[in-house]
C-alpha cells in the first residue's frame, strides 16, 4: 500500500521523499517570504505569515501524534471566535483560525481556513499511523449509518442548490459547520485510545472558558463601564461577546453540575467549581435568551436522567427540587421586572410572555423570519431549495445587512432553515440521527459501570439538548465552533464503551473523587 510505503520507506522511497520535501520546502519558503513582504509592512497584517508559520511548526507534530491535532481543534473551538469583535478588547477574536485565507491574504478563491487545514493534517496523521498494513484499522463507529445518510442529504442539498442558481460561496459557508461536526465525530472515535484523553479534552474546555470568562469581565467593566446600554452605540454588535460564546459558558456550568452528581478527577472538579463563578457574569451579560433557556431545560433533564441512573443521588435531587420549588417563586417575583444581570434567566422566560421593547422587537423579527422560512419550505417541500439561496420574503424583514450581510440566508431558527434547504426527506433523516444519538447516549450511560463515565455520557446528552435549543433560537447549527465541539464530545461519549472495555475497572479510581461504580 502507498500508506505502508510512506510509513516504512525503502531506501529508494526515502530518497524520493527527500527530493519531494526539498522542493516543497523551497516552495513553502518562497510563499512565506511573499507573505512577509506583502503583509509585513506598517499597514499590513502579520497574522497571515505568522499563522502560516505556526501551521508549519505544528504539522509535523500532528502527523506524528494525531491526537495533538484533536486537542488543538478542541481548544480552538472553545477559545477562538469565528469573526473579530467590533469593539474593545479583541483578545482571541483577532486570531483568524476560522477565517478563510482569502480574507487574510487577499488571494481570491482561497476558500480554506486554518481549521480545515488542521483537520486534514490530523486525518492524514491518523491514516499514516493506522494504515501501515494491509488495510486501515477502523475502530467501531456508532451512528455511522444515520449520520452518513444525513451528510449525503446535505451533499445533495449543495448540488441541488448550485445547479438551480445558488451561490457557491454562501453554500460553502453554511454547510461548513455540518461538515465539521461529521469529521470531528469520526476523527474523535478513531483517535481516542485512553480514557484519560477524554479528561484532557474536558480540561481544555475548562481552561479555554476560563480565559473567555476573563475577557468577558474586561469587556464588561473596562470597555463598557458596566453599562450594557453602551452596546447601542456600537455598530454591528448587540452583545458583550460573540453569540456562541454563551454556549461555551453554559457548557462549563453544566459540566460542574454533572461532576457534582457523578464525580470527576478532584483537580478537574475543583477547577470547574472555581471557573463557574468566573463565567456567570459574562454568561448573563451576553444576554442570549437561548442559552438561559437551554440551561433551565438541561438542568431539568439532568435531574430526570440522574434519578433513573443513580439511586444514591435520588434523595439529593428530590431535596434540590423541594428547595428550588420553595425559592423559585421569590426569585421570579423579584426578578420579573428587575433590570439586573441576576434576573437574566427570568427575562428569557418573560420575553415569551410579557416582553419588554428590546425583546418585543427581537420576537417580532424572529416571527417574521419563521413566516418566511415556512413559506419557503412550502414552496419546495420534498427536495428543499438547496444551499446557497435566500429564503423568500412574504413578511418583509428590516434591513440589517450592516450588522449581518447574510441575514436572509442564515436565520435564527436553523432547524427550520435545515428543512428549507434539504426538504422533508433530509429533515426526517436529521431527526432520526438526533433520536438515535439520544437513545445511544442513554444506553451508554446505563451500561457503563463507573459513575464518572456515566457522567460523561449524561453530559453529552445535556449538550446535545442545549444544541437543539440553540439551533431553534440562535443559529446553533450554523456555528462552526459549536458544531466542532459537539462532534468531538459525542465522539468521546460513543468511544467510552470501547475504552472502558480495553482498560481494567478501577483505573484512576483513587483519583476520581467519587468516580466509582454505582
Amino acid at each position: 500500500m502507498a500508506v505502508e510505503a510512506l510509513a516504512r520507506p525503502s531506501p529508494e522511497t526515502e530518497k524520493a521523499l527527500r527530493r519531494l520535501f526539498l522542493v516543497a520546502g523551497v516552495g513553502i519558503a518562497l510563499f512565506l517570504a511573499w507573505l512577509l513582504v506583502a503583509y509585513g509592512g506598517p499597514d499590513g497584517n502579520l497574522l497571515a505569515p505568522v499563522g502560516f508559520f505556526a501551521v508549519l511548526l505544528v504539522a509535523p507534530l500532528v502527523l506524528r501524534r494525531p491526537i495533538v491535532g484533536l486537542y488543538i481543534i478542541m481548544g480552538a473551538a472553545v477559545i477562538i471566535e469565528t469573526d473579530q469583535l467590533s469593539f474593545g478588547m479583541q483578545g482571541t477574536s483577532a486570531l483568524p483560525f476560522f477565517r478563510d485565507m482569502n480574507s487574510v491574504t487577499g488571494i481570491r478563491g482561497f476558500w480554506i481556513n486554518p481549521a480545515e487545514l488542521l483537520i486534514v493534517i490530523t486525518a492524514a496523521g491518523w491514516l499514516l499511523r493506522e494504515g501501515a498494513g494491509d488495510r486501515v484499522k477502523l475502530k467501531p463507529m456508532p451512528l455511522l449509518a444515520p449520520l452518513t445518510v444525513f451528510v449525503a442529504a446535505i451533499a445533495f442539498g449543495v448540488i441541488h442548490g448550485l445547479i438551480t442558481g445558488g451561490d457557491a460561496k454562501i453554500a460553502l459557508w453554511t454547510v461548513r459547520p455540518l461538515a465539521y461536526f461529521y469529521l470531528a465525530y469520526l476523527l474523535t472515535l478513531q483517535l481516542l485510545t485512553d480514557r484519560r484523553q477524554i479528561t484532557g479534552l474536558l480540561w481544555l474546555l475548562i481552561a479555554g472558558v476560563a480565559l473567555k470568562g476573563l475577557i468577558g469581565w474586561w469587556r464588561y467593566y473596562v470597555d463598557l463601564g458596566a453599562d450594557l446600554s453602551a452596546l447601542n452605540q456600537v455598530e454591528g454588535m448587540n452583545s458583550l461577546m460573540a453569540h456562541d460564546e454563551s454556549f461555551f459558558y453554559l457548557a462549563v456550568i453544566l459540566l460542574l453540575a454533572v461532576q457534582l452528581l457523578y464525580g470527576a478527577p478532584r483537580g478537574q472538579r475543583l477547577a470547574a467549581l472555581l471557573v463557574t463563578p468566573l463565567v456567570l457574569l459574562p454568561f448573563l451579560a451576553n444576554q442570549r435568551r437561548a442559552a438561559s433557556l437551554a440551561l433551565i431545560i438541561a438542568l431539568v433533564l439532568l435531574g430526570v436522567v440522574t434519578i433513573s441512573l443513580l439511586a444514591s443521588r435520588r434523595r439529593a435531587i428530590l431535596t434540590g427540587i423541594v428547595l428550588g420549588a420553595a425559592v423559585l417563586p421569590f426569585y421570579v417575583a423579584m426578578s420579573w421586572n428587575a433590570d439586573s444581570l441576576a434576573g437574566e434567566p427570568v427575562r428569557a422566560v418573560r420575553s415569551g410572555i410579557s416582553p419588554e421593547s428590546r425583546d418585543l422587537a427581537s420576537n417580532e423579527y424572529r416571527e417574521a423570519e419563521n413566516v418566511n422560512l415556512d413559506f419557503t419550505v412550502r414552496s419546495s417541500p420534498l427536495l428543499g431549495i438547496g444551499f446557497g439561496k435566500e429564503m423568500r420574503e412574504v413578511w418583509p424583514l428590516p434591513d440589517i445587512s450592516a450588522q449581518f450581510a447574510w441575514y436572509k440566508i442564515a436565520p435564527h431558527n436553523s432547524i427550520l432553515w435545515l428543512m428549507m434547504t434539504i426538504g422533508i426527506g433530509g429533515f426526517v433523516v436529521f431527526w432520526y440521527f438526533v433520536g438515535a444519538a439520544i437513545v445511544g447516549m442513554l444506553l451508554v450511560a446505563r451500561r457503563l459501570s463507573r459513575r464518572l463515565e456515566k457522567g460523561v455520557a449524561v453530559y453529552g446528552l445535556l449538550m446535545l439538548a442545549s444544541l437543539l435549543v440553540s439551533a431553534l433560537l440562535d443559529q446553533g447549527l450554523l456555528s462552526m465552533r459549536v458544531m466542532l465541539f459537539i462532534g468531538i464530545l459525542l465522539g468521546a461519549v460513543f468511544a467510552l464503551p470501547r475504552l472502558a472495555a480495553a482498560e481494567p475497572d478501577g483505573v484512576e479510581q483513587g483519583k476520581s473523587g467519587g468516580g466509582g461504580g454505582e
